[in-house]
């Protein structure tokens, strides 16, 4: 490939571009300075090396910025490819988090950014090239797909995952030209990296807009939680517990108020401090009290309990409902958790329990 200097004004369009591009990312910085969330962290990592393989992008296309050393013009790009690809990894793992995404996505997600990080370390000491861009497209390929496949298995409950959609079609894109490029399907054309850069600004916008409503998101679901234990302490309308006074009756009976009555346990997001919060009491406290008079294990197991038998009468009496959605009615974060508590604490599954209520369904 003839590496050429090009136009004056072109170059100096590019590096204006870059500069802006590090300048909104010391912008988006200082703006969420004094968040505590990680979210932020990784989306300034994800910018600063989406925006240095641009300038990665821009050297390696013009060969006069490293005129003495032509090797790090070959280990450089896809160096920094795999790190901006854990980088957006990492960016996604802590987007989704707020969100009902499934452990093992989780899993695969987190364990795909220390690959990443490791196969760019390796990367470095690879003489043939050519098979490095091979493994870092078979990799580029797998990240896509897992990603896409994470976010949209949520992207009905958690509505910041719909516009972060739009920010990877530029990112896939640019990254799918560059894969084809350097395995010769596709001709070398110097436009292909003014497009990218051109479209890192709307990348950023895009990113912008979807944390905005990604912590509106989290912000709605702090807020409604806490609105939920307050209303349930205001309905107990708990006293003040004196030191040394008997609080097991009264516990007894809030609990059995509360899951009873109340029903709350049919909200998956109240974990065992939320439970504790608004009876006013310890968690470790709340889980020795459930073991003492129910001889159960841990407080999520007596909870589960309860919804076990939600899910038994909406089996009985809902035919219409898919195991995922009488999981959700009756509590559970999702339907593997639902099989899991029901194997445990009756010995079968939901769908044998269907069976056996209903044997001519066979």
């Amino acid at each position: 490939m003839e590496y050429q200097k090009g136009n004056y004004y072109r170059n100096l369009l590019i590096l204006f571009l870059l500069v802006l591009s590090l300048f909104i990312i010391l912008l988006i910085g200082f703006i969420y300075r004094q968040t505590l969330d990680p979210v932020y962290l990784s989306i300034m990592g994800f910018l600063v090396f989406i925006t240095l393989e641009g300038w990665v992008c821009f050297a390696n296309g013009y060969k006069y910025l490293w005129p003495n050393v032509p090797q790090f013009q070959n280990i450089t790009p896809t160096l920094f490819a795999f790190f901006a690809l854990a980088c957006s990894v990492c960016f996604m793992v802590q987007f989704l988090s707020p969100s009902a995404l499934h452990k093992i996505f989780r899993f695969l997600l987190f364990g795909t950014v220390i690959v990443i990080v490791c196969l760019a370390i390796l990367s470095s000491f690879v003489l043939d090239r050519a098979l490095v861009v091979k493994i870092f497209s078979w990799t580029f390929i797998f990240v896509s797909v897992l990603v896409l496949i994470s976010t949209f298995s949520i992207i009905k409950s958690f509505s910041p995952a719909r516009k972060i959609i739009l920010c990877m079609i530029p990112i896939i894109g640019s990254g799918l030209i560059t894969i084809l490029y350097y395995l010769d399907l596709l001709k070398y054309n110097e436009y292909y990296v003014h497009a990218y850069l051109l479209s890192l600004p709307s990348i950023y916008i895009v990113i912008t807009v979807s944390l905005r409503d990604r912590e509106k998101f989290v912000k709605r679901k702090f807020l409604s939680r806490a609105y939920d234990i307050r209303q349930m302490q205001e309905k107990l309308n708990l006293p003040v517990q004196v030191v040394g006074q008997n609080k097991t009756p009264s516990l007894q009976f809030s609990l059995d108020h509360l899951l009873r009555v109340e029903r709350i346990f049919k909200n998956p997001e109240l974990s065992k401090k939320d439970f504790a919060e608004i009876l006013r009491i310890a968690p470790n406290d709340l889980d020795r009290f459930v073991q003492e008079f129910s001889n159960l294990q841990s407080f999520e197991i007596y909870i589960n309990l309860y919804r076990v038998e939600e899910a038994k009468h909406l089996l009985k009496t809902r035919k219409d409902l898919k195991s995922s959605e009488i999981a959700h009615r009756s509590g559970f974060v999702s339907g593997r958790e639902m099989e899991k508590s029901f194997k445990t604490l009756t010995g079968m599954t939901s769908s044998e329990y269907k069976l056996m209520l209903f044997p001519d369904s066979i």
